[in-house]
């Protein structure tokens, strides 16, 4: 993922040339031009970039999952949801390389906030029982690392990610989620729907994603 870091910060020196201090990638700022991407009249080229570091980097497998307000009972279930299908669904992919022989363990980075100490709960739950998807989660290293999203390029390009597709689902713009579509994880058959790309609903919708 090296690789993946270094594109980010070559982009960080096309638009801030001379500055040294890592700049973040935080989608939503780009896109409204907040913070240190007010003075950029093309800011939003930025997103353009950051689709071409998919596109460049075959490697790159993605996940993204998001619930509708149907499913909703409350902020806890909801997040406590989206996690599970998560984890479940990078756990599958782990399991399928373990058959091919590609044997391997997953960790999960999570970005800092007020819901970190939830996660971490939530996580110690999913050891114990499983998720309401799956049961073992064997393959995904027990305890998930917390970290600061400023610091770290590959926080910032799941954040793309994830606002790509909130993107679509809000506002019907598919311009960044369509060029990510080949990356989602899509099982042993290349399944389309991809597999890695979830939308909980009470009814299916006409979205790219698995429901």
């Amino acid at each position: 993922m090296r690789k993946v870091a270094s594109a980010l910060d070559a982009i960080q020196s096309e638009y801030f040339p001379g500055t040294s201090i890592p700049i973040e990638f935080h989608s939503t700022s780009i896109f409204s031009r907040k913070d240190a991407f007010r003075p950029l009249e093309n800011a939003r080229s930025i997103l353009s970039e950051l689709t071409e570091v998919f596109e460049n980097n075959s490697t790159i497998t993605a996940f993204a999952t998001a619930i509708h307000v149907s499913k909703v009972q409350s902020s806890g279930q909801a997040l406590q949801d989206i996690f599970g299908d998560i984890c479940t669904r990078f756990n599958t992919m782990l399991m399928r390389h373990h058959r091919e022989g590609k044997p391997q363990k997953g960790l999960l980075i999570i970005d800092k906030s007020q819901y970190s100490e939830k996660l971490y709960q939530d996580m110690t739950d999913f050891r114990k029982s499983g998720t309401k998807f799956a049961g073992y989660l064997g393959n995904i290293v027990d305890i998930p690392y917390f970290t600061d999203s400023h610091s770290t390029r590959l926080l910032q390009l799941a954040d793309f990610v994830a606002w790509a597709f909130n993107r679509y689902l809000e506002h019907k713009d598919d311009s960044f989620l369509t060029p990510l579509l080949s990356h989602f994880d899509r099982g042993h058959h290349g399944t389309n729907p991809p597999d890695g790309l979830k939308h909980i609903t009470a009814r299916p919708c006409s979205c790219p994603a698995r429901h």
